[in-house]
């Protein structure tokens, strides 16, 4: 219903899902995306959360985190959770390996260089 531009109807649609198997990770990740389409970000992030308490290892759920953190400004949490991009199947094949270390902010690049590449 979300991609007929419903998010109404698919977010009673989710709901209903989980009221007949409340551990149906992919139902918590969709609601939470129909969430985002009704502009309820913090809804949202509590549907990505009881998501990853069923599996931690939900490449796509950590990633409409880190999207949805994103937007709603919290950039600290969300740059670390965008990582989990490497993840997805579309994404990683993608992937450059370079000898240098990946610099993520965690130390200082002061006197050095930094290579900045397109993904």
């Amino acid at each position: 219903m979300s991609d007929l531009n419903e998010p109404q109807e698919a977010e009673h649609c989710y709901r209903r899902a989980l009221e007949l198997a409340p551990a149906f990770v992919d139902a918590w990740n969709n609601l939470g995306l129909t969430q985002i389409d009704l502009d309820q970000h913090a809804q949202a992030l509590s549907s990505y959360e009881r998501a990853l308490a069923l599996n931690l290892d939900a490449v796509e759920t950590h990633w409409n985190e880190a999207l949805c953190l994103l937007q709603m400004g919290r950039l600290d949490a969300g740059w670390k959770a965008y990582e989990w991009r490497w993840q997805r199947e579309r994404i990683a094949p993608s992937r450059r390996q370079f000898a240098q270390p990946l610099w993520l902010g965690d130390f200082s690049i002061a006197g050095k260089t930094i290579l900045l590449h397109a993904e």
